[in-house]
């Protein structure tokens, strides 16, 4: 495809742009109309860009997605809903590209979509864009990045390097994790799940802080707890996981940790069909089921408002890397729509405090290999899916 860069069209696309805004625009090859769930209105249909942005994509603000979307109601959403926020109280322009596939050379050509569409500040949200990132950064230095639970690595050299223009933001989802499995053991809960998507090094700090924090209520309650543990291999929603979670809820389990983007919402379902109850993750997903009792958060929308606003004061923190926790409003419990039969918002304000405080310490394993039973007390019995 080649663009064809003629005043008449530079007119006409200045006159487009007054008259209808910024247009939301997708990576795509297929383009297709999909609902907006940040707004509740019709986003437009992706443009069928073929590795060249359209001409009429003009933007000041970028998200580059997973390859799904922003429709996830969890992670890409709220780092969406962020950027969308800022650039709607500050007149701004912002756009959304979705890449064709997941791998780095479409990571990247999203990317460099959103770069040539004018883009000053771009949004990569997820580990998986550690190496175009790591790319980016040379290629458009004058381009700033903000990188979600990621930093920039070349997966060619094994390199780990970041420039001045990206700014990395991490969270402490151990602690987040603790609170969910704290809360549901201190509500009555002694037959719980976790169940993960894959086994990435934030998918495992959740669920490793999950069985600390149901350790920590067990003792205090002096009850035992048995929870399940597996990692399903999937961040989507699908029968599989409805299946798995299902086959929980039969064999006793009472509440499951759904820690695995979309697919929260197969696990949603199981437990309606069993009238049993379960946790979310990311973002308060409670108005997706009346099964979803609480959500362990991380403030991804706000984090991300902060860092463009601080862009545009001039003081972006880039080359720099930040841990959120409970410390720094980084992560918790989405508390104004819980579920909770017994637990309530004193409890949950000595347990953060204590947690911020660092009169607790979670031990942060993102390691897989480290064995659960290391974790936690004789009051915790964990069962594999094996078993």
């Amino acid at each position: 495809m080649k663009k064809l860069l003629v005043l008449p069209l530079a007119a006409l696309l200045l006159l487009a742009l007054l008259l209808a805004g910024c247009q939301q625009v997708m990576v795509s090859d297929e383009p297709e109309a999909a609902q907006d769930e940040t707004t509740g209105g019709e986003t437009p249909p992706a443009e069928e860009v073929d590795g060249e942005v359209a001409e009429d994509a003009v933007c000041a603000l970028a998200l580059v997605t997973d390859y799904t979307g922003i429709a996830d109601g969890a992670f890409s959403q709220a780092v969406w809903e962020g950027l969308q926020q800022y650039a709607e109280e500050h007149e701004l322009q912002a756009q959304y590209f979705q890449p064709t596939e997941s791998s780095n050379s479409a990571y990247l050509a999203a990317i460099t979509a959103a770069a040539e569409a004018g883009a000053q500040l771009i949004a990569c949200p997820g580990y998986q864009f550690a190496d175009a990132v790591y790319q980016a950064q040379y290629l458009y230095p004058e381009i700033c990045f903000i990188a979600v639970d990621c930093s920039p690595v070349s997966t060619a050299s094994g390199e780990a390097k970041q420039e001045e223009n990206v700014y990395s933001i991490f969270y402490r989802e151990e602690q987040a994790g603790f609170l969910a499995g704290y809360a549901a053991v201190m509500d009555g809960y002694t037959k719980i799940g976790f169940l993960g998507g894959m086994s990435l090094p934030s998918v495992v700090r959740f669920g490793t802080g999950f069985v600390q924090g149901a350790d920590h209520a067990a003792q205090q309650q002096g009850v035992q707890v048995e929870l399940r543990y597996d990692y399903c291999g999937l961040f989507t929603d699908d029968p599989l996981v409805e299946t798995q979670a299902s086959a929980w809820y039969i064999n006793g389990t009472q509440l499951i940790f759904a820690c695995g983007g979309e697919f929260y919402r197969s696990v949603a379902r199981a437990a309606e069909a069993a009238g049993t109850v379960m946790i979310g993750v990311d973002v308060d997903q409670s108005k997706d089921s009346p099964t979803i009792i609480t959500s362990a958060v991380k403030s991804l929308s706000a984090s991300v408002y902060d860092a463009v606003d601080a862009y545009y004061r001039g003081e972006f923190p880039g080359g720099s890397t930040v841990n959120l926790g409970v410390a720094e409003g980084g992560v918790g419990l989405a508390m104004d729509t819980a579920r909770f039969q017994s637990f309530d918002s004193e409890s949950y304000a000595q347990i953060l405090q204590q947690l911020a405080d660092e009169q607790i310490l979670v031990r942060a394993v993102s390691d897989v290999a480290v064995p659960l039973d290391t974790l936690v007390s004789d009051r915790v019995t964990i069962l594999y899916e094996e078993d």
